[in-house]
């Protein structure tokens, strides 16, 4: 899909821009696409068994939202580096 590739050619040009190997980057970007799901579903399991359906919606939102900023800022720093600079967060 056009997401996976869009996730992959990030990786691989951040990967180039700090001057590590493009298989240990897409090595780290498969590990933690297999982590995510598998932590999350029984994390978010114990919250809703130990402190409710409320407690849960709120958690799973929290991700989301942190999910939401790590790619704004993925996209900046991959907007700054196309636009000639570093690709540094400044």
């Amino acid at each position: 899909s056009s997401g996976a590739a869009l996730n992959t050619s990030i990786v691989v040009l951040a990967a180039a821009a700090a001057g590590t190997g493009t298989g240990s980057a897409l090595g780290g970007l498969r590990l933690g696409q297999v982590l995510g799901p598998a932590a999350v579903m029984p994390i978010s399991g114990a919250v809703y068994t130990h402190a409710g359906l409320g407690s849960a919606f709120a958690l799973l939102a929290g991700l989301v939202a942190a999910a939401i900023g790590l790619a704004r800022l993925g996209s900046r720093a991959r907007t700054a580096a196309a636009a000639g600079g570093s690709g540094a967060l400044q």
